[in-house]
């Protein structure tokens, strides 16, 4: 995570840094992606950049927990003032945001530089961020008006749809599929997991 001298930058600033890192992320997988253009396009040196953050893999991380944070806040925002969804139409609704995400060039290619660079570190930092901002959003949808936490097969079933929107999300992002063929896919498949779920 960025250091303490990148967080004592004025919110401009460092909102400059963010969407420049973004962009270069976006036209380059983690490897190929260079600290010197985002210097240069940031407009500060190359020493200021080791003052914020230790490394490539610092400003990386950070870049990508903000993407995924501004997401989690906008699709909360969109689905907090409903009426309470069941678990299938919470996870229909985040498919539904995430295609429309991937609508946009910047973010369709971030994501797929994002697959096709992972290392484990990456990895492991990402699924780390996406437990938290799960379990964030659980409890502010599926389970915001129940004192409960979810039982071993909520949790399951969670998983189960977790993977199929990761799976549907890989699909649309490498095979370049339009919104309503994905989406029936994803039906299909939601289908299939009420109707055995339901023996």
């Amino acid at each position: 995570m960025p250091k303490k001298a990148f967080f004592n930058l004025k919110e401009e600033k460092q909102e400059v840094i963010f969407t420049v890192a973004f962009e270069e992320f976006s036209k380059h997988q983690y490897m190929d992606a260079s600290i010197n253009k985002i210097v240069q396009n940031s407009g500060i040196s190359r020493g200021s950049f080791y003052l914020y953050f230790e490394d490539k893999l610092d400003v990386y991380l950070f870049t990508t927990g903000k993407v995924m944070e501004k997401q989690s806040e906008i699709f909360l925002s969109k689905v907090l003032n409903k009426e309470r969804y069941d678990v299938f139409k919470i996870f229909r609704e985040l498919f539904l945001f995430n295609i429309n995400l991937l609508s946009d060039p910047m973010h369709s290619r971030y994501f797929k530089n994002l697959y096709l660079g992972m290392n484990y570190d990456i990895w492991r930092y990402i699924r780390e961020k996406q437990r938290r901002l799960r379990e964030n959003a659980y409890k502010q949808l599926i389970f915001k008006n129940q004192g409960d936490r979810p039982n071993e097969h909520a949790e399951a079933l969670m998983s189960i749809l977790e993977m199929i929107n990761r799976d549907m999300l890989t699909k649309k992002i490498f095979e370049d599929l339009d919104c309503e063929s994905i989406l029936r896919l994803y039906d299909i498949r939601i289908e299939l997991l009420k109707k055995d779920g339901g023996r």
